[in-house]
């Protein structure tokens, strides 16, 4: 379970300086949000995969 919230945890850091109210890459585009989520998800692959070649997984 805790390896489950380190994954989580790198979409949410990046969903929540996306929210905040200062300038943000991709905010005047259309296809921000669809950057913002292939973004987080890569690096929460990547962390998925570190993690289970450490063997945390």
């Amino acid at each position: 379970l805790t390896e489950i919230s380190i994954i989580l945890t790198i979409p949410a850091i990046i969903f929540s300086f996306w929210g905040i109210n200062a300038h943000v890459p991709f905010e005047n585009s259309s296809y921000g949000v669809f950057a913002v989520l292939i973004i987080s998800a890569i690096l929460s692959l990547i962390c998925w995969l570190l993690m289970r070649r450490k063997t945390y997984l």
